[in-house]
C-alpha cells in the first residue's frame, strides 16, 4: 500500500517508526542479512504539543522560531 512508503523509508534510514503511523514497514524488500542486523525501532510520537507543555523550553522555542520563519505565526 502507498501507506507503507513512509514507515519503510524511516526504517531504511535507521529512524524509528511512529507506533500509530498508518502503514507498516515492508520488511520483505530487505535481504535477510540486513533485516537481521536492523530491527524495526518504534517511537510513541514525533509530535511536540506546545500547548500541553510537552518538550523542553528550548525545544518549544525552536518550534516557535520555525513556525514564525515559515509564516505560520506572527
Amino acid at each position: 500500500s502507498i501507506l507503507d512508503i513512509s514507515p519503510t523509508i524511516l526504517h531504511m534510514y535507521g529512524c524509528p517508526v511512529e507506533k500509530d503511523m498508518d502503514g507498516r514497514v515492508v520488511i520483505d524488500i530487505f535481504n535477510e542479512t540486513w533485516s537481521d542486523a536492523h530491527s524495526i525501532q518504534y517511537v510513541d510520537t514525533y509530535s511536540l504539543d506546545i500547548e500541553k507543555g510537552s518538550g523542553s523550553e528550548s525545544e518549544k522555542d525552536e518550534v516557535m522560531k520555525r513556525l514564525k520563519s515559515l509564516g505560520y505565526m506572527d
